[in-house]
């Protein structure tokens, strides 16, 4: 439970009173100048008894016209960026031709400020803005000012504010919170649906190619690989990149030789960049040369940060990405013309087909059931388990093991992707034969500890003879359908189990890391459970199999 408001911003409530009450209150003319200690005039927002106004005409002028409170003064509050905030409560002769003298304070405390938009009762180019303010977790009570409307986020439901409020003339809009005892707080933000993006460096000169860029789908992928973003090489050491986005840093963390960093643009869209130093021992320097922490607002064109470069300048680059809703998108259309035109010109330096992305943006595809027909199975006598003691099969297992009726009974794609590996391989437990057949997956899941990078997903097959003759072996290899490196399409057919015994079976997985070309930190394949990533339709009819074995036991088993 948040706790109550700051007794030393108590203040802010004897300037939240009704103008149209009982006792009307009596209003009065008050104007002065603010100025720096030696007589530099400041841009800064005036509150006097609820009303406002800035500062910002050259001179450091103010003048309102105020109600008194209920002792009839006026109480003069001045902000700045920079400056320690000013309050000081005036008679009404005070208050004429009142200069008021800031002092520089850099090190005042900052406080946090949520902001989610919506759809506005007023339309017609208006928006809803609605969050929080508070400073370290304590509700703060404040006046907030967007595009020309404000409140204050006290009374009832302190540290909360709901605004409707227009777009200025260039389609953004500005929060404004002032709090007494705090810096001012201010952030910028575009329309949504005008979602525009700069180019991630802030140099064209000072690139020299763009490598790698958008492609969703084994299938397309030139280089063999998905890859969800734009490689961008520098041309030389400490190459400046900016925010291609006004937002929010959500994280930044190092690893390896690797620093990553997310920029929460707005509740939809989230630009990515790794910058990759690519040599040993590297990393600590990359980091040093961010020049954003976490948390911290930026507005679009900031600098936030150099690629290191110096241990390897031919491979050292900036892997950037944009993500819609955590899901990596090809950021083409959304890029301003001139950075779409500066991002093509780089591409042109390496590949002859001049395109940003390869594929349109991915859908995750459900999984289908690996077994053609529901009808040709017998049953499934295991699911997914991580533990021996967590499953009523009582062991670890990676995946389904499928039991078909008949011999030479046909398996499908349950996704559509490439063939990774074909393999016989003799058991290492029983010294039985089996063939696995792995299928990279035109999907992926994310990993947030990887900052939001996807992780491929690999389906595996392993058509297990359960015999110890060799022949039984070539025999199952011989029914399989595909090679190492064909594309497969969801349903299309891979083999063909070739039952050797009333112990042959399919084992089927789903692993992320699967394949050796995604062999990171040292881990060959991680197994999933399936269940969340298959149809409505697949989920049942494998749990309808599972049940033949054991009746009301669940899909998987983990923890």
């Amino acid at each position: 439970m948040k706790k109550s408001l700051l007794p030393g911003i108590l203040f802010f409530m004897a300037i939240v009173f009704a103008a149209s009450s009982a006792n009307a209150a009596t209003w009065t003319n008050i104007d002065g100048r603010v100025l720096t200690q030696t007589g530099t005039p400041v841009c800064a927002m005036v509150l006097a008894n609820g009303q406002h106004m800035f500062s910002c005409g050259g001179a450091g002028s103010y003048n309102l016209r105020v109600p008194l409170d209920n002792k009839g003064l006026v109480t003069l509050q001045v902000f700045a960026s920079g400056f320690a905030p000013f309050r000081q409560t005036l008679t009404t002769g005070q208050a004429t031709n009142f200069t008021v003298n800031m002092r520089r304070d850099d090190t005042g405390r900052n406080f946090d400020v949520t902001y989610q938009i919506g759809p506005s009762a007023p339309g017609g180019g208006w928006v809803n803005v609605g969050g929080t303010i508070d400073f370290n977790g304590t509700p703060l009570c404040a006046m907030v000012l967007i595009n020309g409307q404000n409140m204050f986020s006290c009374g009832q439901n302190p540290g909360n504010y709901r605004l409707d409020a227009p777009f200025d003339s260039n389609g953004n809009i500005t929060v404004q919170v002032f709090a007494f005892g705090f810096q001012p707080f201010r952030f910028t933000f575009s329309d949504p649906a005008a979602f525009n993006l700069v180019t991630p460096y802030v140099n064209e000169a000072d690139m020299r190619e763009i490598n790698d860029f958008f492609n969703a789908q084994y299938s397309e992928a030139a280089w063999g690989r998905i890859h969800d973003g734009l490689d961008i090489d520098p041309g030389g050491n400490l190459r400046p990149f900016q925010a291609a986005c006004a937002g929010r840093v959500k994280k930044l963390y190092k690893f390896d030789d690797q620093v990553m960093l997310l920029i929460d643009c707005d509740p939809t869209y989230t630009v990515g960049y790794n910058f990759e130093s690519q040599a040993p021992n590297t990393g600590q320097a990359q980091y040093d040369n961010i020049l954003v922490s976490e948390g911290q607002l930026v507005t679009q064109g900031d600098v936030i940060g150099y690629l290191y470069s110096a241990e390897n300048p031919e491979d050292a680059h900036v892997h950037f990405t944009l993500y819609k809703n955590a899901v990596p998108i090809c950021p083409a259309p959304h890029f301003t013309q001139a950075a779409h035109d500066s991002i093509l010109n780089l591409v042109a330096v390496v590949h002859q087909e001049v395109i940003m992305c390869k594929s349109s943006d991915v859908t995750p595809l459900p999984l289908i059931t690996p077994y053609f027909s529901a009808a040709e199975m017998a049953k499934i006598t295991a699911g997914f388990s991580s533990q021996y003691n967590l499953a009523p099969w009582n062991h670890v297992n990676d995946g389904l093991d499928i039991y078909p009726q008949d011999a030479l009974t046909r398996f499908q794609a349950a996704c559509s992707g490439m063939v990774d590996v074909v393999e016989l391989q003799q058991a290492i437990t029983d010294n039985t034969w089996q063939v696995e057949v792995a299928i990279a997956c035109d999907e992926y899941v994310l990993d947030p500890d990887a900052g939001g990078y996807f992780i491929p997903l690999t389906t595996k097959y392993m058509f297990k003879t359960m015999s110890t003759d060799p022949q039984a072996g070539q025999d199952q290899l011989d029914n399989i359908s595909v090679s190492p490196g064909d594309p497969v399409t969801q349903g299309g057919t891979i083999g063909y189990l070739k039952v050797a015994n009333d112990s042959s079976h399919l084992q089927f997985g789903l692993w992320q890391f699967g394949q050796a070309k995604f062999n990171v930190f040292g881990v060959s394949g991680i197994p999933l459970c399936p269940q969340a990533h298959f149809t409505p339709q697949a989920k049942d009819s494998i749990l309808d199999l599972l049940h033949v074995s054991w009746p009301n036991a669940g899909m998987c088993y983990q923890n």
